[in-house]
């Protein structure tokens, strides 16, 4: 029983450390992606820049604004 326990309490320990990296990785990418869009959209050429590329940053203006809105929640 006593094992077992240890063997819990070292699996939590794991877990967590885990979640606390991952939970990192999600920080930076709430933090670098808002720069980084900016730095797109202002090398982006002014006129007629290619549908793919408007799509992409579209895309990830969206993405943008729905972890803000999961941020301000939690």
């Amino acid at each position: 029983m006593i094992t077992e326990c240890a063997e819990l309490k070292g699996a939590v320990e794991y877990w967590r450390g885990c979640f606390s990296k991952l939970a990192a990785i999600a920080n930076r990418a709430i933090e670098d992606v808002p720069r980084m869009l900016t730095d797109a959209e202002i090398a982006m050429p002014i006129f007629n820049p290619p549908k793919a590329i408007e799509d992409f940053h579209g895309y990830y203006r969206k993405l943008e604004g729905e972890m803000k809105n999961i941020v301000a929640r939690a």
